[in-house]
């Protein structure tokens, strides 16, 4: 019988208190509004987004899409001023002001972080839609020094185009039926079309995309939501009538 070096144990007790010690960031930077020298956040945990400005110049031009940040989201009211570690913001000074509540600015269905580094998924809307269909939409956040780049499925040659949604699917637990993403009579996948050159998400942009498929009876009011290379699935998502 093999026995575990005690050190092993050790080192991995140890990899389990420092995780625990360094959470994850608590929210993305989804968009920003030079103009007002605004920021749209959302936090990570309860897909609920925010607004708010950040009184330095410098320190707004510092702040780029997909970058994530910690801040007191617990405790920030609209209004108040708080502390973040957002660009070249000091965590320890207040930078910022809250212009919403948080979930003022909107509500989406869920974040799971992407297999590639430093890149977010946010799960925006399933929603019944005409045609017994029902639509998914959804946005990649890629906070990383380099792009995320999709495989091009599908088709070969001149004048192609491509989704992002290629082995994505729905799963009702109700019925225990998996749903694919519909197709048309070419066989090709009913979601937004891409060229082949424009089948990825650049570092620090946003990437917003959709696809259909075929609605699960009426009866069944919850899916999960399974996106090719997000971490875990989006887990019993209500579908919106």
């Amino acid at each position: 019988m093999t026995r575990l070096p005690l050190y092993g144990v050790t080192l991995y007790g140890f990899a389990a208190l420092l995780a625990a010690a360094n959470p994850e960031p608590c929210c993305t930077v989804v968009s920003l509004d030079a103009k007002r020298q605004t920021v749209t956040a959302i936090q990570r945990d309860s897909a609920k987004l925010f607004a708010f400005t950040v009184k330095n110049p410098k320190v707004f031009k510092s702040i780029q899409v997909a970058d994530r940040f910690d801040a007191p989201v617990a405790s920030m009211q609209k209004d108040q001023p708080f502390a973040a570690d957002v660009g070249l913001a000091e965590s320890a000074a207040a930078c910022c002001t809250l212009t919403t509540d948080v979930g003022g600015a909107g509500q989406a269905l869920g974040v799971h972080p992407h297999d590639q580094t430093q890149v977010d998924v946010v799960l925006m809307e399933l929603k019944r839609t005409a045609g017994t269909t029902v639509t998914v939409r959804w946005q990649y956040l890629n906070g990383g020094d380099e792009p995320l780049q999709f495989e091009a499925k599908g088709c070969t040659g001149m004048g192609c185009t491509y989704s992002v949604a290629e082995d994505m699917h729905l799963l009702d637990g109700a019925t225990r039926t998996k749903y694919e993403v519909l197709r048309d009579e070419t066989n090709k996948e009913v979601a937004q079309q891409y060229e082949s050159s424009k089948m990825a998400v650049a570092p620090h942009q946003a990437f917003s995309t959709w696809a259909k498929f075929n609605a699960p009876p009426a009866s069944s009011s919850k899916v999960t939501v399974v996106i090719p290379g997000v971490s875990e699935p989006f887990e019993d998502i209500p579908i919106a009538p």
